[in-house]
């Protein structure tokens, strides 16, 4: 899926999405990622024909979304906002609904049950499940027609870790054992670290960053730091001399890059011996979501 320049905004105000470029390779499980508000759902709204796009081009599986909606809607499972289904019936029931809806073959039923792990659920009403497996009926009802390509709004909002945990698992099995592309947003970006294969970040409407997840790892690879509290951070800076990279923070502390564990105990060794104090020595443990902070800007 690729968009060029998508734009949308409501009642004249500011661009809720504005001139977005968003590539999905076939394959992918890719996180669509940003804070509540900054367009994620208007975005997979535009994508699914489901608001009028306003401005730019969408194409899903090479083809322009304007020409080809039903063709590409046919291929495409969706689960945006909430899971709907009748509360009143079991999952099975929910789905043979569904099968004549999609006039799809009725063995498909087992087979997304199985997929989702839903196979045990018997008689249970639907509406008596538990978050997470309101959260996988929706995806079983989004699989039926057995699509290669899924779109989730928020899948593990609101879920326990254990929730997380099963939706994350299940969602890999999908991608790896039918080879379905996934296109997920989120806000979570620890939890999705552990899912996708390839990460956009949207902030008001705007991509801030596109890649694949060991790219955004590498940033952050590049943005830890070693903190190294000291009785004089000035005589420190003297001992080291220009040979190692190093920052001055104030009259205690100053940072050097990320550092084997050898090279931390040379420089160690080389402080004490001049006579400065080392109390501490410390990462500043710039994970992923510092990342995204740095890069939302907030």
């Amino acid at each position: 899926m690729e968009t060029n320049g998508l734009r949308h905004q409501f009642s004249r105000g500011d661009y809720v999405v504005n001139g977005l470029d968003l590539r999905v390779p076939e394959g992918s499980i890719y996180g669509f990622l940003g804070p509540n508000g900054a367009g994620k759902t208007t975005t997979l709204r535009l994508i699914l024909g489901l608001l009028k796009r306003q401005g730019g081009q969408i194409d899903i599986f090479g083809k322009p979304l304007e020409h080809h909606r039903v063709a590409i809607l046919k291929k495409t499972g969706s689960l945006i906002d909430s899971p709907s289904f009748y509360g009143h019936l079991t999952a099975v029931e929910n789905l043979l609904v569904f099968q004549k809806l999609y006039q799809c073959r009725k063995a498909r039923i087992n087979e997304v049950l199985e997929l989702v792990g839903l196979t045990d659920t018997g008689t249970k009403n639907a509406g008596r499940f538990s978050l997470g497996m309101k959260q996988r009926l929706g995806i079983a009802i989004a699989l039926l027609y057995n699509p290669p390509f899924l779109i989730l709004d928020e899948p593990t909002n609101g879920l326990d870790p254990n929730g997380m945990i099963e939706i994350r698992e299940m969602l890999i099995r999908i991608n790896q054992q039918q080879g379905v592309s996934i296109l997920v947003s989120s806000h979570l970006l620890a939890e999705m670290e552990k899912l996708v294969s390839h990460v956009g970040i949207i902030n008001k409407g705007q991509l801030v960053y596109q890649g694949t997840l060991g790219q955004l790892m590498a940033k952050r690879q590049q943005a830890l730091q070693i903190v190294w509290d000291t009785s004089d951070s000035a005589r420190a800076m003297e001992v080291l001399n220009g040979r190692h990279t190093a920052q001055k923070l104030d009259e205690s502390k100053l940072v050097t890059p990320d550092l084997t564990k050898m090279q931390i105990g040379a420089i160690n060794r080389e402080l004490v011996e001049a006579g400065v104090a080392v109390y501490e020595i410390s990462g500043n443990n710039k994970d992923l979501e510092s990342i995204f902070i740095n890069l939302i800007g907030n």
